[in-house]
């Protein structure tokens, strides 16, 4: 686990248009608490290895909303895009959902 600790410099000037500013890295986006490379991983847990959300943010030391809004933000172009389902030949149903469905219990 890496720990930064960003400092905010400032300008003791008051004619300054900037006032103050924080380190930047090209690895860590602005305002963002997880690196790329985090942020990708916890996207492949959560999005293809079907770990939970809140076990993925345990294990990264952040909040559930933080890895839920990253997967929602990279899964969603994922989803919208229409040629994803170009290959698939066929749909399969999950054979316990379908037995509990009957005229008085409905799986929708």
């Amino acid at each position: 686990m890496l720990c930064w600790h960003k400092r905010i410099w400032c300008c003791p000037h008051a004619l300054c248009p900037r006032k103050t500013w924080t380190e930047q890295h090209p690895a860590i986006a602005p305002r963002a608490c997880l690196t790329e490379r985090a942020r990708a991983w916890a996207f492949e847990q959560v999005g293809t290895r079907d770990a939970a959300v809140s076990h993925v943010a345990d294990l990264l030391g952040v909040g559930w909303t933080t890895v839920m809004r990253l997967v929602t933000t990279r899964g969603n172009p994922i989803i919208d895009d229409p040629t994803r389902l170009d290959t698939v030949t066929a749909v399969g149903v999950d054979e316990t959902a379908f037995m509990r469905a009957c005229a008085s219990h409905s799986t929708m």
